[in-house]
């Protein structure tokens, strides 16, 4: 049968405190109960109930904002209903104006509901909350609700061959940059060029390349990155293939992979060879010093994650050649206990 008016109330629930005067008029579930034009609901979904066979359906609020609640929150059928029970903001937005100590529904319910109300109809949800954000809703918004609205626009508007697109709404600034590797074909952040020394292979430069530019148009400004940490003037580089077509290394000697080596030396043959050596060391910045996920905002946390991780990488390759030096100043500073003193190998004379 059709559902009733309104929710069921227990005659108990009169002399129950109500939920108007206790909760957070703040919170967002207590904003957007009343925000939500549930009344559309019950007109969208009139005809998915029998009118005149069968046990009176459950209120249409109820359902639906049960559920909202359960694909917001990434909850199932049984643990949604559990976690109910328990919060009285969950229940103020499903209608409820009292705490309820019992289930609503049996799961199951849940289930049945969703398969006569059919995916066409329960479109209706996705039109609400895209109501919630029109600007006919809101005709000033402040600067954060106006570029949060011009993201939403360019993300509805993009289309698939478009070049550069909108991968995230938090970090707009994210960039799709092909790797051309068969484990690997893409990677989305922000392109970063490191330098190393030729022996050691500690970290001497990074650079943050915004906007994913070709690696070629990146020399000039990794060089110049080495320079002004270093102080010293660069005069060889060794880069990759991908800085092909393309010299704005200024006084510095490039040295690019790939290209003929009978002309070479032997020393500048073995330099070469050595500059694969940066790969495996990028690697370690990802894996070992945060690099691989940045957790800071925008492009200016993503340049401080970069310099942050170089840092920490090199100073991982200082405690480990300090190591032995470290051990040894440590028994010599550290006075040497009873048991330690036991524990000392005897010599026994030989008879």
């Amino acid at each position: 049968m059709k559902p009733k008016s309104r929710l069921e109330v227990s005659p108990l629930d009169l002399f129950q405190a109500q939920f108007e005067p206790l909760l957070n008029h703040d919170h967002p579930l207590f904003l957007l109960a009343k925000e939500i034009d549930w009344n559309r609901f019950d007109v969208a979904l009139a005809d998915c109930d029998c009118p005149d066979t069968g046990a009176p359906a459950k209120a249409i609020r109820l359902l639906v904002g049960l559920h909202f609640l359960k694909h917001t929150f990434n909850e199932s059928d049984e643990s949604l209903l559990e976690r109910w029970v328990e919060n009285p903001y969950w229940q103020n937005f499903c209608g409820f104006t009292t705490m309820q100590h019992e289930l609503p529904l049996h799961p199951t319910s849940l289930t049945k509901w969703r398969q006569r109300v059919g995916a066409e109809k329960l479109a209706e949800m996705l039109a609400e909350t895209i109501a919630l954000v029109l600007r006919r809703r809101v005709p000033n918004p402040d600067e954060a609700l106006e570029e949060l609205l011009r993201l939403c626009e360019r993300l509805h508007a993009q289309k698939q061959t478009d070049s550069k697109k909108l991968y995230s709404l938090h970090e707009p600034d994210v960039m799709c940059i092909s790797k051309g590797k068969a484990h690997k074909r893409y990677e989305f952040g922000q392109k970063v060029s490191v330098a190393t020394t030729n022996r050691g292979n500690g970290i001497v430069g990074v650079a943050l390349c915004a906007g994913n530019p070709y690696d070629g148009h990146t020399l000039a400004q990794a060089i110049a990155s080495v320079e002004k940490i270093t102080d010293v003037n660069v005069t060889d580089a060794y880069v990759a293939k991908g800085y092909r077509g393309r010299d704005d290394s200024g006084e510095a000697t490039v040295h690019r992979a790939g290209s003929s080596t009978r002309t070479l030396t032997r020393t500048n043959r073995k330099r070469r060879k050595r500059r694969s050596a940066v790969e495996p060391k990028i690697g370690h910045l990802k894996s070992d010093n945060r690099m691989k996920r940045c957790f800071l905002e925008g492009l200016v946390g993503d340049a401080i994650n970069a310099v942050l991780a170089a840092a920490g990488s090199n100073l991982q390759k200082l405690l480990r050649a300090f190591a032995c030096a470290l051990i040894f100043w440590l028994k010599c500073v550290l006075p040497e206990t009873k048991q330690q003193k036991n524990m000392r190998p005897m010599l026994v004379p030989a008879v």
